[in-house]
């Protein structure tokens, strides 16, 4: 069967035309691909497609396969699973569809000082261990005024196919011209997605 941690090798053709090929290429477990009709003989998916999960590129050693109906005469559906692999997005004439729903965090910074400007030397937001350096959304060049006040507008992207947890911690540090430092946290917990949609 196909891995359940580490990587394997992801082949999608065409079962008519098995030189018409969807995605070549090493996927880790749990990682998105993108699957593309358009550089093929047929311009589109055909009715039928194989999906071969190798152990490497070698592709010696076959460790799953299965066929898909990819043509418009069967629905498919966010969620369906095709052996290991799972249909999370997908484009057509009618616009994007996607399991993910975009989640905005507003951070609000405000410099309560009355006569000192801080320039914000570290600013880092971090959810469920993913560290994103936030320092270039901030105007140039990261200077706050007195009594001066700007907000700050992050996304992350919520799996609406698992119910869980999301923790996100924040972290922010300044400087004055005089050297004085000041810093401050704020943490944020919810749950989010319905695995039952």
């Amino acid at each position: 069967g196909a891995p359940t941690e580490g990587s394997a090798w992801l082949t999608v053709a065409s079962v008519k035309n098995p030189e018409d090929v969807y995605f070549d290429g090493e996927v880790l477990v749990g990682d998105l691909f993108t699957m593309f009709a358009a550089d093929t003989q047929q311009g589109k998916f055909d009715a039928d497609s194989t999906f071969s999960i190798y152990a490497d590129s070698t592709k010696d050693q076959l460790l799953q396969e299965s066929s898909v109906h990819t043509s418009c005469s069967q629905n498919l559906f966010l969620k369906d699973k095709f052996g290991s692999v799972q249909l999370l997005i997908f484009e057509n004439e009618f616009g994007l569809f996607t399991c993910f729903v975009g989640a905005t965090y507003s951070y609000t910074l405000t410099n309560e000082a009355a006569s000192n400007a801080g320039t914000i030397v570290e600013f880092v937001s971090a959810t469920n261990g993913v560290s994103d350096d936030c320092l270039d959304d901030l105007p140039p060049p990261g200077v706050l005024p007195p009594d001066t006040t700007v907000v700050i507008d992050k996304e992350i992207l919520i799996d609406m196919t698992v119910r869980q947890t999301y923790d996100t911690t924040v972290f922010v540090r300044a400087e004055t011209p005089g050297g004085a430092t000041c810093s401050d946290t704020a943490t944020l917990s919810f749950e989010s997605g319905n695995p039952n949609l």
